[in-house]
């Protein structure tokens, strides 16, 4: 007795032909042998009730006596899969023992499955007989209805107590089955696609694992992977063929009391996906000294997980990362996690082949290929599965006889990876994921490497639409109210992506939704991202304000198929892309005899308003209309309405720089922070250049923004937001308005970034270092900062708060000199970050304080 367990539990790194001869044996001896050591020792814990291994014995021989009972005489060989629906408990344990001492292989029918999704596993399984277990008596008839199976209901056939066998129901002598299930995968053709789950395979896995992870009889094993999914058949074997004691829980209802389960339960071995640890990392409290050994499989693993390990779970559990397939009956490559783990790219390698399996790389003709170079992983091994349920065309595509070694078979996965110098693995995705956007094959497992490098990002997946021309990325993070909006996201990636390949869309979501196994469910998100897209929010819903921006939105909307598009609305945003911009760019010279190309056109901000004024900037400013732009001779107002409101004082924003609508979109950006009541407008003084004759002064532009202003017919006097140079400007309005109308309610002035006595070459730099949009005319640049280095401010009876960066205060001079000219007071509040970032990376924060400091002047 003691003998055959310690062959079972030898070391596999052995000669290929030991591992063929040690692998045929029937797995029912391996069970019986470890019930004869402790039939009173705990085998399952489950929901429902307990099982001593002594229990799930004579049980499963009372079931497995119903199965044969039940077998229809003259049945096929192979046999078919007998069909258990049970949930994630002590039955679907006893049903798959049962399956095994009668000789049948199994299919999983999930209860938590649709209806649909049961039925047609059971009609593609062939199942003629279904065992239903606790509380699933109703569907399992159903599906015994919709496949004309026999039904076994456990409720039926198992006694409270051990009952003789019946004499005229033998069990089969064990044999080692070739099948020991039917896992069903999704399928690349969108129906179920079953896995011959091999037992060969499956005694191979646990005998290496349990020598791995050194199992003993003591351990507590978590099965909180579905019994669907053959990840969770090993686990199950884990514990019967070592005398473990299994621990069963679904995790479909709540996930997130995983981490209390592990350890109210003293769980000492846990097998998950990624996705399923980071979730369970979130919560606190739980001790979890017990846990040996975690083993987290299935997706990718990366080096700011070690820090959730680190931070988050004793220091004596060990991690091993594994890389694996059904099609191979778990783990192809491991390694044991360690701080040091080798890496790439954020992401930890996948380790070396385990013994038994041996993993090259080949390109697209099967030639291999050497260290470095990328190409389709395939396994090789005596340990494989036998191919695909009642698919030998699929079978024949991806399994191949070895013709190195005799008795071994390849499989080739359709996953892309590269092998280093030492065999280190490295996983770099799906060959059937990657998609071509804008014209570039792009991996989306790469770029989720790449998401979560970004401080805050505690999970993401990337997907591509059906059409595959675009992406959406779905994140989580730490605290929505503090992570980066989009744009800040975009200029965050702007270095370590093109920008032609960032997502179209950017979903922020409190978690990502599972399947049952606890993998992403990418179909949801992909449905998700389809919701979204029909209605896409839109910064400023208004109509177009001139015929060029209508004539822009048009053929936006028509090649991008969207009816509601705004003016400053982003057109990649929108599912614009290389090929429809060069579509564009060909309409507009059409029908405008506009000669500019696509990234001139669109630029770093694609919006309808930012192709507008770039198409003025060198069309008029250039005076090269040649009479043939009549959409360009109606002029366009400097005063630009970001959202409309009610009663509230509105709020117009000044953007610094050359107060482009680029630098007003950074602005426009911080809308959602503010009231939804509160009015949002904003001045580009780049539309100055049309007036005739062009302002020869900061006061003449400061009249001309309160003329346009005044066609408002405000009841409240008006916030005013000046950034940078632009502050002389809001100041001036401050001064004109309170002249005007006299001592009475005044305008409220709030300056961000903004000096009242600088010399010229310091008002230059500060308005150059934001810079304006591509295409700004130089002479209209010049003048415009010459005016305000020429402006002398006067007075202003009211108030003024000042936002300024740590790198832009002066503590011998707070107050950056307005205080000789705001007599009602400066008040200062420092912000984080320097001048040029405030209104960038950093424009989350300032919006949330303008937001604040204008509520508080209510």
């Amino acid at each position: 007795m003691l003998s055959l367990l310690r062959a079972f539990l030898r070391s596999s790194r052995a000669p290929a032909k030991w591992v063929d001869r040690d692998l045929n044996r029937p797995l029912v001896p391996f069970f019986r042998k470890t019930v004869s050591r402790g039939p009173a020792r705990l085998a399952v814990r489950g929901p429902g009730c307990d099982l001593t291994y002594g229990e799930l014995n004579w049980q499963s021989d009372l079931l497995a006596q119903a199965i044969v009972a039940r077998t229809k005489p003259g049945r096929k060989e192979p046999p078919l899969p007998v069909g258990i629906c049970a949930g994630q408990n002590e039955h679907a344990i006893l049903g798959i023992v049962a399956c095994l001492k009668a000789g049948r292989p199994f299919v999983f029918l999930s209860p938590d499955d649709p209806p649909d999704r049961r039925h047609l596993i059971a009609k593609l399984a062939e199942v003629d007989l279904v065992i239903a277990g606790r509380g699933e008596s109703a569907a399992a008839h159903q599906v015994a209805r919709a496949s004309a199976s026999g039904i076994i209901d456990l409720a039926d056939e198992i006694a409270p107590k051990p009952v003789p066998l019946r004499k005229s129901v033998p069990l089969p002598r064990p044999r080692a089955m070739r099948d020991l299930a039917i896992v069903f995968t999704s399928g690349q053709s969108g129906n179920p696609s079953g896995v011959r789950y091999s037992q060969r395979g499956l005694l191979h896995q646990v005998r290496y694992l349990a020598r791995r992870c050194e199992i003993t009889p003591s351990d507590r094993i978590a099965m909180i992977i579905p019994p669907s999914f053959g990840a969770c058949l090993n686990d199950v074997f884990l514990a019967l063929l070592t005398g473990a004691t299994l621990y069963p829980l679904s995790l479909l209802k709540d996930p997130s009391r995983l981490r209390d389960w592990l350890g109210s339960r003293k769980i000492t071995f846990c097998h998950c996906v990624p996705s399923v640890f980071r979730a369970m990392v979130r919560r606190t409290g739980a001790d979890l000294r017990a846990l040996r050994w975690l083993n987290l499989g299935g997706e990718p693993l990366f080096q700011t997980d070690l820090e959730l390990l680190r931070s988050s779970f004793p220091p004596t559990m060990k991690v091993l990362s594994t890389y694996g397939a059904t099609e191979t009956a778990g783990t192809i490559t491991d390694q044991v996690v360690e701080s040091n783990s080798p890496s790439a790219e954020g992401r930890i390698l996948a380790g070396i082949p385990i013994p038994g399996r041996e993993v090259m790389i080949v390109d697209a003709t099967g030639a291999p290929q050497p260290p470095g170079t990328p190409g389709e992983i395939v396994v090789r091994s005596a340990c494989l599965s036998a191919g695909y349920f009642k698919d030998p065309e699929t079978t024949a595509r991806r399994f191949k006889d070895d013709p190195h070694h005799p008795g071994w078979r390849m499989y080739m996965t359709r996953d892309l990876g590269v092998m280093d110098a030492e065999g280190n693995l490295r996983h770099l995705g799906r060959l059937d994921d990657q998609v071509k956007v804008r014209g570039i094959l792009v991996s989306p497992a790469a770029m989720e490497a790449v998401f979560r490098t970004i401080a805050g990002i505690l999970d993401c997946a990337v997907v591509p639409c059906p059409s595959s021309i675009r992406l959406d990325a779905f994140l989580v993070s730490s605290n929505r109210d503090d992570f980066p909006d989009d744009d800040t996201l975009r200029d965050l990636l702007s270095s370590r992506l093109p920008r032609g390949l960032f997502p179209h869309q950017l979903h922020h979501l409190p978690a990502l939704p599972r399947l049952a196994n606890g993998k992403i469910d990418r179909e949801n998100l992909r449905a998700l991202a389809a919701e979204a897209r029909k209605a896409i929010p839109t910064v400023d819903s208004g109509e177009p304000r001139c015929q060029l921006e209508s004539t822009i939105r048009d053929i936006w909307r028509r090649l991008l198929d969207r009816e509601h598009i705004g003016v400053y609305d982003n057109f990649y945003a929108l599912g614009g892309d290389s090929l429809a911009a060069v579509s564009f760019q060909a309409e507009l010279t059409a029908k405008l005899q506009i000669h500019l190309p696509a990234a001139a056109l669109l630029g770093s901000q694609p919006t309808v308003a930012h192709v507008a004024e770039q198409i003025r900037h060198n069309y008029l400013l250039g005076k090269d209309r040649r009479g043939l732009l009549p959409a360009l001779d109606s002029p366009i107002p400097a005063l630009v309405q970001i959202r409309a409101g009610s009663t509230q004082a509105p709020v117009f924003f000044l953007p610094g720089g050359y107060g482009s609508e680029a630098e007003l979109v950074l602005f426009a950006r911080m809308t959602p922070h503010f009231s939804p009541d509160r009015a949002i407008y904003g001045f580009r003084a780049t539309t100055l250049y049309q007036l005739e004759p062009t302002p020869g002064s900061v006061q003449e532009i400061a009249a001309h923004y309160l003329r346009e202003m005044g066609d408002l017919g405000l009841h409240n006097p008006p916030v005013l937001v000046g950034h940078c140079v632009a502050g002389l400007v809001a100041f001036e309005m401050a001064a004109q308005w309170e002249r005007t109308h006299g001592p009475g309610p005044r305008p409220q002035l709030i300056l961000v970034e903004s000096a009242s006595r600088r010399s010229l070459q310091r008002r230059r730099t500060q308005a150059n270092d934001a810079p304006g949009p591509a295409g700004s005319h130089p002479q209209f640049a010049e003048h415009y900062l010459s005016l305000l280095s020429d402006y002398v401010p006067g007075t202003y009876g009211g108030t003024a708060r000042l936002l300024v960066s740590e790198t832009f205060y002066e503590p011998e001079e707070p107050t950056l000199g307005w205080n000789d000219h705001v007599l009602g007071g400066v008040a200062v509040e420092k912000l984080l970050g320097n001048h040029f970032d405030l209104v960038r990376k950093n424009r989350d924060a300032l919006g949330k304080t303008l937001a604040r400091l204008v509520d508080s002047l209510d």
